[in-house]
């Protein structure tokens, strides 16, 4: 799927061309779920998935390639992980807004190990508990400083 959406996106913006002009394109992740074999299937373009279970919370990369940009050839494919998850799994998809946005004390990044922890602490927790941390915890470490990216962060719960 993302192999055919990075040809849509260089079809779209014309760098499937030599006179175009762009280089423009974008990070995605995809997830597909297969209850009955308590499966899921992900692969990221620039983009990762992020684990939590009972033990820990890891950090699945995806391929360091992004969907369109000239620098990629048309054929560019995308690494597949496929692994089985647990009831009690939850899983995160979230966009760069999030780990770049910069705030706090210093003027840092928050960062992967920012959110990494903040999982961490809301182990088990209902998903709707945890947006609401999540909000707070950005707004809070945002600050004044104002929004550079979108923010989107996708947290889901497969059951088989």
């Amino acid at each position: 799927m993302l192999k055919g959406l990075h040809r849509g996106v260089q079809s779209l913006l014309g760098q499937n061309e030599e006179g175009g002009e762009t280089d423009d394109g974008l990070e995605a992740g995809i997830c597909f779920i297969k209850p009955d074999k308590r499966e899921i299937s992900f692969a990221g373009a620039r983009f990762s998935l992020w684990r939590a279970n009972q033990k820990n919370v890891i950090e699945i990369k995806g391929d360091r390639k992004g969907l369109g940009y000239r620098r990629y050839p048309p054929e560019t494919s995308y690494t597949d992980y496929t692994f089985s998850f647990d009831d009690r799994d939850s899983f995160y998809l979230t966009t760069d807004g999030l780990i770049d946005q910069i705030g706090g004390p210093r003027g840092r990044s928050f960062g992967k190990r920012r959110f990494q922890e903040l999982l961490k602490e809301n182990l088990g927790v209902p998903m709707r508990e945890q947006e609401e941390t999540l909000r707070r915890a950005i707004d809070q470490y945002q600050g004044e400083q104002i929004r550079r990216d979108d923010l989107t962060v996708l947290g889901f719960t497969p059951h088989s």
